[in-house]
């Protein structure tokens, strides 16, 4: 029998963290591994920004941050991932202040 262990899957974006392993996260979960995912930033100022447009435009639906966060918050659960954190930084502030200074 192994030990279990901690798992910590970090992204840049809020969905990063289960889009690219979550397969992996939901294969540790029911391993019995303690799983947590971490977000650095929110995602609206990037690339998710033209698809918020685009959405908003054909659907007349405009989501807000708290909205994108419940909606990972609900796969998380989903996948069994004990815990979430979003630190909600915007990208261009780490790009343009790296130091958060």
């Amino acid at each position: 029998m192994t030990e279990n262990i901690s798992v910590l899957s970090v992204g840049a974006h809020r969905k990063d963290p289960i889009i690219h392993s979550g397969g992996t996260l939901a294969k540790h979960v029911a391993r019995g591994d303690k799983v947590s995912v971490l977000s650095v930033t929110h995602g609206v100022r990037t690339h998710h920004l033209r698809a918020r447009d685009r959405i908003q435009k054909e659907s007349g639906y405009n989501p807000n941050i708290e909205e994108l966060i419940q909606e990972i918050e609900n796969i998380r659960k989903k996948l069994g991932i004990k815990k979430s954190e979003f630190l909600r930084k915007a990208l261009t502030n780490l790009i343009n202040n790296p130091n958060n200074d």
